[in-house]
């Protein structure tokens, strides 16, 4: 009995002794994350160090993720190849021999032994790599404490170390949003994009999948990455407030690794935050209120009704330094609309205009009578007319009565629509649009690539901005996951999309697309659009400077 207890109590100090040095190993990871990602010690105080011999830099500057990107596959950038600090990387013994075939001459590696914790210190503060070999000028030299070192070299042991959640040796689970609350037909197609891509792509997964078992060595390194794709449907129910909580409890229940598109109303940072905190990629959801805190898990493709908001304040810049200006903002509580009210607010912050609000009650649009009150009372003032198309049904009525016409009405593509253009009566000459996509005649050519595709497949092209930016995330995903290789991380992911968005033939109906490391928009452009003089239904940028 007495050796049974001695034995139990032996157990017990071996499990609790077992759970402590796990716990300190956790926190030496995430010490090393943020040394990793933040360039900040353990201390708390910024790392420091010198660059090409005496250059002082500090902080941020000197985050490992700078140059070696959040994933830790590295880079290249000006003819200089940062290359890949991972565990699967640095910890093994490399040959230069291994890098030949996949790389130029003037881009292969040197042989050199597996990194160890001393090795990595040499590295870090003396430039030395762990065959001897001095390293680029550009790499820093560190100012940095043993424990920081091991931090680091605990991080650097988790990157890349094995496949993330969402991820086995035969599937990649992906996921997109598919909210209750969005229009039915818009949700619907949508959908039908996504899975008519994941139906074809496995399709070819079966031929890869058997190439790169049957196939000559340098088939087998560029087919490894091919996994069929699961595509789920995440339908979440109630406004947005609520999505969180449904998103962590589906996560929880089926992991993905990344969100392609969705789609839904009202403000889409439950789902920001939610891929902030589970740090799951989400890729160009259509969504007209992003969330433009510069996170690294979510790449939106505007900046949407706040975008919009802030173009219009550039554009009214100098109307509103004017006295007495009078902006008056007419919108719906609770909707987008409302949201780029405050966005608009707040980009007119340091004008002296007065600017009012008008919020329309009731669910029938604004009637003849509303707009002719709304004109006589305010005078000639800026109308900025935050509704959806419907709710500009009487916008003329009571126009064309002398000093009651307003000067300006505005209104916004991503909010109106077509309605937006189509307005008409004397107040139509006072109209200017808002839009983040390309010109009226110019978008149809950009969709000609998505009509050759949905053709054979039998899609309608009944939506065509929800369409085509299904398309373009789906398309940049397959290509993003395609060209991994072995290297299934999250982060490398995004650091793909970043850089193939330029090379990407396909921009769906938006005037320019690029992105730029961390970098989240990837439209960086407004016009402002008036009716054009020459044709009845055309519509021309106000001037030369009408990109925002």
């Amino acid at each position: 009995m007495v050796v049974l207890a001695l034995l139990g109590l032996q157990t017990l100090i071996l499990a609790v002794a077992a759970g402590a040095e796990g716990d300190a190993q956790a926190d030496k990871v995430s010490a090393g994350q943020r040394l990793y990602r933040e360039g900040i010690l353990s201390s708390g105080e910024a790392v420091t160090g010198f660059t090409h011999g005496d250059i002082p830099i500090f902080a941020s500057q000197l985050a490992c993720e700078s140059c070696h990107r959040r994933s830790g596959l590295g880079s290249s950038e000006g003819g200089k190849v940062v290359p890949p600090v991972t565990g699967q990387a640095l910890f093994q013994d490399r040959e230069h021999e291994q890098q030949a075939p996949f790389r130029s001459r003037s881009m292969s590696v040197g042989g050199r032994p597996a990194y160890e914790l001393s090795s990595l210190a040499d590295a870090l503060r003396l430039g030395v790599d762990s065959g001897g070999n001095e390293l680029d000028p550009l790499m820093p030299r560190y100012d940095m404490s043993d424990s920081d070192v091991e931090a680091l070299y605990a991080y650097l042991e988790t990157l890349a170390s094995e496949l993330p959640a969402g991820v086995d040796d035969s599937k990649v689970h992906l996921a997109t949003i598919a909210a209750k609350n969005a229009d039915e037909s818009e949700r619907e197609s949508m959908l039908e994009i996504l899975k008519a891509f994941a139906a074809d792509k496995n399709a070819d997964t079966r031929n890869e999948s058997g190439r790169s078992v049957r196939g000559p060595y340098f088939r087998a390194y560029m087919d490894v990455s091919y996994r069929k794709w699961d595509l789920h449907v995440w339908e979440l129910e109630g406004p947005s407030e609520t999505w969180f909580e449904q998103l962590e409890a589906l996560y929880e229940e089926q992991p993905v690794f990344a969100l392609v598109s969705g789609i839904g109303e009202g403000s889409w940072r439950p789902v920001h935050d939610f891929c902030a905190v589970q740090e799951v990629p989400c890729i160009f959801p259509i969504t007209d209120r992003p969330v433009l805190d510069e996170d690294f898990y979510s790449i939106y493709l505007s900046g949407g009704v706040y975008r919009e908001a802030k173009a219009v304040a550039e554009h009214l810049n100098d109307k509103l330094s004017e006295e007495p200006a009078l902006v008056i903002q007419v919108y719906r509580a609770g909707s987008a609309g409302e949201a780029m009210a405050e966005a608009f607010l707040k980009a007119a912050e340091d004008s002296s205009a007065t600017i009012e609000a008008v919020r329309v009650a009731g669910s029938d649009p604004p009637s003849a009578n509303f707009w002719e009150t709304l004109y006589r009372e305010r005078g000639p003032g800026i109308v900025l007319a935050w509704l959806g198309s419907d709710d500009l049904e009487n916008l003329g009525s009571g126009a064309g009565l002398g000093p009651a016409t307003p000067s300006l009405v505005i209104l916004s593509d991503t909010l109106s629509g077509d309605g937006a253009y189509s307005v008409t009566g004397p107040i139509r000459q006072q109209v200017r649009v808002v839009s983040l996509l390309e010109l009226p005649e110019r978008r149809e050519r950009g969709l000609l690539r998505l009509r050759t595709w949905v053709k054979p497949r039998g899609i309608e092209i009944n939506h065509p901005r929800v369409q085509a930016d299904a398309f373009l995330a789906v398309t940049l995903a397959g290509s993003a996951v395609k060209h991994m290789r072995r290297n299934f991380s999250r982060e490398y992911m995004i650091e793909i999309v970043e850089h193939g968005l330029d090379n990407s033939v396909f921009r769906s109906v938006y005037p320019q697309l690029t992105l730029g490391p961390n970098q989240r928009l990837a439209s960086k452009s407004a016009y402002i659009l008036r009716p054009s003089p020459d044709a009845e239904d055309g519509w021309v940028a106000v001037d030369a400077a009408s990109s925002y």
